[in-house]
């Protein structure tokens, strides 16, 4: 099973960044979610976080907790959310066949 982190963004308004899929991805096309990658080998998730971020949003994020943990066994994933707040930049989409749209959201 492999470990996935799902990034939970907040940004200054503590509004979330929530993604929409692209139609691209063979799982879930399409589906709103957060930002989310895979861990490599001996990859902390912290360490993890923080590359997706980057390479997918180019935005500059400080992990901030794990909120949860789940096993996902109908895709053989085990999940780990993140909350992350931006400490540089504007998300923008840097991967366009990962993600569609991005939108703030759900102020906490």
């Amino acid at each position: 099973m492999k470990t996935h982190v799902a990034l939970v963004i907040k940004n200054k308004n503590n509004e979330i960044l929530f993604i929409k899929r692209s139609m691209k991805k063979k799982t879930l096309p399409g589906a709103w979610s957060f930002p989310s990658g895979t861990v490599e080998n001996n990859e902390e998730i912290h360490k993890t976080a923080i590359r997706e971020a980057k390479e997918e949003l180019n935005v500059k994020i400080k992990t901030k907790k794990i909120m949860a943990n789940c096993n996902l066994p109908e895709f053989s994933v085990h999940l780990a959310f993140i909350l992350c707040e931006i400490e540089e930049g504007n998300p923008s989409i840097n991967e366009p066949n990962e993600i569609d749209k991005l939108e703030f959201n759900l102020i906490l």
